[in-house]
């Protein structure tokens, strides 16, 4: 099992072009973002068998490293947000989010990752195919406000955002990636949504969310 960081050798690849996707959308100042420690940058560059916090970079300032242990993966999120997980029928979830999934039920703001490992076997439909029709089917049923494709080596990914109103005029806006592993046939499924009115809020958490996780690419 090898382990590549996002700025490793191969995934820097695949940061680079998930960047090109998200910078468009995301409306963040690059003066308000707190950039790494220089110590750190030796952590950015090497292959982990078992993933645990001492191996990855800091965190952004505010942040803190969600370890999650199924996938041998890895998320920033605000210190303040809570930590979710479920798993069902093999497929698992896990929520990183504003408002505590565990006591509200539900949530408003933040992130939602669900995998599906040998996703032929599971769903009927490869992990590729089916990163494919999740966003195409976004496309046609919602107001989408901008999309993107985008490889690395072996993952392909896919992305969406759009925004949904409700019948109050208030509107959500809901940003889904979706990437295939066409050698291991895993499934991911990115979503982060927060009201459009905390615009500015969000954008700043979606920006260090999208562009610092590390994902284990032969699970």
């Amino acid at each position: 099992m090898n382990l590549t960081l996002r700025f490793g050798p191969v995934k820097t690849a695949l940061n680079l072009i998930l960047m090109s996707i998200l910078l468009p959308f995301l409306g963040y100042s690059e003066e308000t973002k707190d950039t790494t420690k220089k110590d750190d940058a030796n952590k950015r560059d090497v292959i982990i068998e078992k993933l645990d916090e001492t191996k990855l970079f800091t965190p952004f300032k505010g942040f803190k490293w969600q370890i999650l242990s199924e996938i041998n993966g890895a998320f920033q999120m605000p210190t303040n947000w809570h930590f979710f997980k479920e798993e069902n029928a093999g497929q698992l979830a896990y929520f990183l989010t504003k408002e505590s999934m565990e006591t509200e039920g539900s949530y408003k703001t933040g992130l939602s990752v669900k995998v599906i490992k040998k996703a032929k076997e599971n769903i009927g439909k490869d992990a590729v195919k089916y990163a494919r029709e999740i966003v195409a089917e976004m496309m046609r049923n919602t107001d989408t406000i901008g999309t993107a494709v985008g490889q690395a080596s072996t993952v392909f990914q896919f992305t969406c955002r759009s925004r949904i109103k409700a019948k109050d005029g208030s509107s959500t806006i809901i940003h889904k990636l979706t990437m295939g592993n066409s050698r291991t046939d895993t499934f991911y499924l990115l979503t982060y949504e927060f009201p459009e009115s905390q615009w500015d809020e969000a954008e700043k958490i979606a920006w260090v969310t999208f562009n610092n996780f590390v994902l284990d690419d032969e699970i």
